[in-house]
């Protein structure tokens, strides 16, 4: 017998996170699915590649709708590399895009100016652009982390040895899906 399950959703209020794998799933899902989602947050992940060498260029198409985005980067990620390419420490031929072309994706899509703001965190290790003139309040938030890698900037991890002693992503993802509700 099936029981009867009441979820109670705020349809406003839905909000993606993804890491690696799970970024590139919501890159896709925000792009192709872009009003059912009032913000984004993806880490360790590019928006677009190739499955290798010889295969065309793969890259979402820009959403209808501008979605608030949040992407975060290690500097020193060898899986998902900063500057694009193949991974050196998976080999093969898989190329991923830059995280330049992820922000430059997010900022086409928000229709966003050119003009952005610098702030920097942890005496410098974690350095967040943000472009706030973007269409219907939207912003894209583009964090790089030096010296960090492919794994999850949290508190399980974040440490003196980094310079990141008490970072955690999760607190400043909550902070900025906060700001747009659908």
């Amino acid at each position: 017998e099936k029981a009867n399950i009441s979820i109670n959703i705020d349809s406003e209020k839905i909000y993606m996170v993804g890491f690696s794998n799970g970024g590139m799933l919501s890159h896709r899902f925000a792009a192709e699915k872009s009003e059912t989602l009032a913000a984004i947050a993806v880490l360790g992940t590019s928006i677009g590649g190739r499955a290798s060498s010889e295969e065309q260029l793969w890259v979402p198409r820009l959403p209808k709708n501008p979605v608030p985005a949040l992407l975060v980067h290690g500097l020193s990620d060898s899986i998902v590399p900063i500057e694009g390419g193949t991974s050196p420490q998976k080999g093969g031929s898989r190329q991923y895009l830059p995280f330049n072309e992820s922000i430059d994706f997010w900022r086409r899509a928000n229709e966003c100016s050119e003009s952005f703001v610098i702030d920097q965190k942890y005496a410098g290790n974690v350095k967040i652009q943000r472009w706030k003139d973007c269409r219907n309040n939207s912003e894209v938030l583009a964090y790089t982390i030096k010296g960090w890698g492919h794994r999850w900037p949290g508190l399980s991890y974040t440490s003196e040895k980094y310079g990141l002693e008490s970072f955690d992503i999760a607190e400043d993802i909550w902070e900025f899906f906060q700001n747009f509700p659908r």
